[in-house]
């Protein structure tokens, strides 16, 4: 039901194999036993974390060996070949069971960090009527509608979708304000005029992101698997390549930055309306 520029911005986010960080691979390697017993839940997602980044370069160091071996070689059942090989499956295993581990360990991390920004930023119940004002603004809508589906069949997102969209808006309203810069690149005049962007469904993000309480921008910036800028470069390149495949998912942009502004509008706590309210009156009072 997603769309592929849904699925753009939680997989950039989220657990994927990790790239980064790591300098120095040799020829020789050897994997430790992981322990994680006895670690606190950010020791224990650091250990996972960094033994993804050692496993991920070593793959690309195996993809490189095998790719420059002659077709004599591979023909001739060369030993050296097959232990690649097997080595290589064996850590595509590992890799594959530590990603659904950080997973986890992702979660609880989200749910703990909510649980604190709920202390933090809301009153007493003030969340859970925000919470359940949200949903019905959700259910009402269809996923295309929503801007969750390239495919306008008047499917209606399941509970499951309702609450990753809830969990992770503050992270499209980061996308959407990545989304704007795109109006004033080499392909803004061609989002314009065959895929429907206007700045206006874009622009809100960049005061938005601002006033999300930063702490939890913080903790999703921490799972985030790629650092902002990166994040920033994979949404350009990944609707870029949508653009010249001509795919409907970027016609759905504008419709899920207007979803992400309306939960956003929803969920804002009042005390940080009510801050807004008297800047924008102050400003309002100065100009007179």
């Amino acid at each position: 039901m997603l769309s592929s520029l849904q699925k753009l911005l939680t997989i950039i986010l989220l657990l994927l194999p990790l790239i980064y960080g790591v300098k120095n691979v040799h020829a020789e390697f050897n994997l430790t036993e992981l322990s994680l017993s006895g670690l606190t839940l950010d020791e224990q997602y650091k250990r996972i974390k960094e033994r993804l980044q050692v496993i991920e370069k070593r793959i690309k160091f195996l993809e490189k060996t095998l790719a420059d071996l002659t077709l004599s070689q591979i023909r001739a059942h060369n030993i050296e070949h097959d232990r690649l090989l097997q080595e290589q499956g064996d850590l595509n295993d590992e890799r594959y069971k530590l990603s659904l581990k950080l997973g986890d360990l992702a979660n609880k991390k989200t749910e703990l960090a909510y649980r604190a920004h709920k202390a933090r930023e809301y009153r007493v119940g003030e969340y859970e009527k925000k919470l359940s004002k949200t949903k019905e603004y959700l259910k009402s809508r269809s996923a295309f509608e929503l801007g969750y589906s390239d495919t306008a069949n008047g499917e209606i997102p399941t509970d499951h979708d309702i609450d990753e969209m809830v969990q992770l808006y503050p992270v499209f309203v980061l996308g959407c304000k990545i989304e704007e810069n795109l109006l004033d690149s080499d392909i803004g005049d061609l989002l314009r005029k065959d895929f429907g962007w206007k700045r206006e469904d874009f622009s809100w993000a960049k005061n938005a992101i601002n006033s999300i309480d930063p702490k939890l921008i913080g903790h999703f910036e921490e799972i985030m698997v790629f650092s902002v800028s990166d994040f920033e470069e994979h949404i350009i390149s990944g609707i870029k390549d949508m653009v010249m495949r001509n795919s409907s998912n970027v016609k759905v942009a504008p419709l899920l930055c207007k979803s992400t502004r309306q939960i956003y509008n929803i969920m804002l706590p009042e005390k940080r309306k009510n801050i807004m309210d008297r800047l924008r009156f102050y400003v309002t009072e100065w100009f007179k």
